[in-house]
């Protein structure tokens, strides 16, 4: 294990270095990469009928903000905007076209600064747009290197106690850019030290530069809608910050839980799943036995530790009195399990809940389990905390609990996001389950185990979770799990509906591009002329670009 670790530590090391390398010819040369699929692009467009090509008018103005170079978002925005033109939207793009002090294109285990892929992102998005003539902005037609300096000079009177309150012309600055400092670093939290201080300042930098030219770009431009990643990353919020004060309607979208689906929102952040409009009417409609069937495919995938994006347990220890003896678990007390998220992950950020945040949240739960002798405390660090490469926090979950609880109690279990127990398993063994927003926590329901929602998950308030409203009533339920009943049987079939229409009606494919991730990134275009983009070849084509143009719900209602 030591030398894998040595290995994979000297690989990185090597990634950074050839970063850094590169960064320094496209500088001084201009030369880049070109990625896989732009040659295939080259030849859709050849191939494709000139009358396909050319951008209709007297449409909506759309401003499709397409950031950093994430290839398959790249290429969705790209086709998806060749869609909307071809139905007479006006659609121009923004992209940054570099440099910033520092960016959130990677995290920091793979691109400290000054290895940022600048050499990367603009020539590969200028050459897309090119390559369709749309219309783009970059940040240096918006602000001067004047102003750019006076900002750094601005941030850099600031003491660190000041980085949160930060504001630059009444935009709150140091708190919309706090996600994409923690994502940054891969913590849940803001780490004390100065090196993670030197990185909110320049986040700080970037934000305020990055909040003169928003302003500006939307004078300039005047969208009547604009079309964001994510919405929770620092450009993008900074975006939906000065649209939202000019009154300007923004949609958010974030690649889904399979592979090459997407999920979308209206006026609201896609990481955070809102499906609050739609849910009524599907929790009053049974499954189809096409939808129940097709809903338990999909979960047993899960339950194997697959999914269409990650497979996280090349095997999995499923048997329940094995894991029984490999904890020391005491079948006479009670067995309480909880389950973190990766505290990096966008999705954690929402607002709501009673605890500031994942990692209050564990370290209460601990306190309280650490006091009794009646009950055994399971914690179940999740798996991408290692299996995702190249995105391992810089303090994981259990080094969040060393530090601050150097000595556990001998009934209180910590499960490393190496192992391969089964969590399904251990929801099946535990009186009582915790989580904070993961999706574990609807697929306990799923399979009738008592459940406790810490914070705001996608699924809160949906009729078939019990939130808490205070520390207090944690407390009081912690304390008292018998009064926490297993769910009924009218609210295990309410979840699988709403289960069925969160992966297959909120989640939407977009069939003409996909993307592989090994031995290298691809991205694959799937068809064969820009003609599969004109109305009525492709319902998913269409779904989008009518909810875009006409404020239509992003749900698939068809049969399933």
């Amino acid at each position: 294990m030591f030398s894998i670790q040595v290995r994979l530590r000297n690989w990185k090391a090597v990634q950074i270095v050839l970063r850094w390398l590169r960064y320094n010819l496209w500088r001084r040369t201009g030369i880049t990469n070109v990625s896989y699929e732009l040659p295939a692009l080259e030849q859709i467009i050849k191939r494709s009928a000139p009358e396909d090509l050319v951008a209709q008018s007297g449409g909506k103005r759309i401003l499709m903000f397409t950031y950093r170079l994430w290839n398959i978002h790249v290429i969705w925005d790209v086709l998806l905007g060749q869609a909307l033109r071809m139905r007479g939207a006006d659609v121009r793009f923004f992209t940054c076209g570099g440099p910033l002090p520092i960016c959130d294109i990677s995290a920091h285990t793979l691109a400290p600064p000054p290895t940022m892929r600048c050499d990367s992102c603009a020539p590969y998005i200028t050459k897309v747009l090119s390559l369709l003539g749309f219309p783009f902005h970059v940040h240096r037609e918006f602000i001067s290197p004047a102003e750019k300096a006076e900002i750094r000079s601005l941030v850099s009177a600031l003491s660190p106690d000041e980085y949160e309150r930060f504001e630059l012309d009444g935009i709150p600055i140091g708190q919309l850019v706090l996600p994409s400092v923690q994502w940054y670093l891969l913590s849940g939290s803001l780490p004390p030290d100065p090196a993670a201080q030197a990185v909110y300042r320049r986040f700080l930098i970037s934000g305020a530069i990055m909040s003169r030219v928003s302003g500006r770009l939307l004078d300039n431009i005047q969208p009547e809608i604009v079309y964001l990643l994510n919405g929770i990353f620092f450009a993008e919020r900074i975006m939906i910050e000065h649209a939202q004060r000019r009154g300007i309607p923004f949609i958010t979208h974030e690649a889904g839980f399979s592979e090459g689906a997407q999920v979308f929102a209206r006026n609201d952040f896609a990481p955070y799943y809102p499906t609050d409009k739609a849910w009524p009417t599907y929790a009053q409609r049974p499954l189809s036995p096409s939808e129940a069937e097709r809903l338990d495919t999909y979960l047993n995938k899960r339950i194997c530790g697959k999914s269409d994006i990650n497979t996280y347990y090349p095997s999995m220890e499923t048997d329940a009195e094995a894991i029984i003896g490999q904890l020391g678990l005491d079948r006479s007390k009670l067995i309480v399990s909880l389950y973190t998220n990766v505290g990096w992950d966008t999705s954690c950020f929402a607002p709501g809940g009673v605890f500031s945040g994942m990692d209050e949240w564990i370290a209460h739960t601990i306190r309280h389990f650490a006091a009794r002798n009646d009950a055994q405390l399971i914690i179940r660090v999740h798996p991408a905390e290692v299996r995702l490469e190249f995105h391992e926090p810089r303090e994981t979950a259990i080094d969040i609990i060393q530090r601050l609880f150097p000595q556990l109690p001998s009934h209180i279990h910590i499960i490393s996001p190496e192992s391969s127990i089964s969590s399904y398993t251990l929801m099946d063994i535990s009186q009582l389950n915790l989580v904070y927003t993961s999706t574990t926590g609807m697929e306990a329901i799923l399979r009738g185990c008592p459940l406790i929602v810490a914070g705001q998950a996608f699924y809160s308030g949906k009729g078939f979770t019990r939130e808490i409203g205070s520390v207090v009533e944690y407390d009081r339920l912690l304390g008292q799990p018998s009064s926490l009943e297993p769910p009924t049987a009218e609210q295990i079939e309410l979840v699988r509906r709403y289960a069925c229409m969160f992966f297959f009606r909120h989640h939407l494919p977009f069939p003409l591009a996909s993307s592989e991730f090994k031995p290298v990134h691809k991205v694959h275009l799937n068809f064969q002329t820009m003609a599969a983009l004109r109305p009525g070849r492709n319902q998913y084509i269409d779904l989008l670009c009518d909810a875009i143009l006409y404020d239509r719900p992003f749900l698939y209602t068809g049969a399933l």
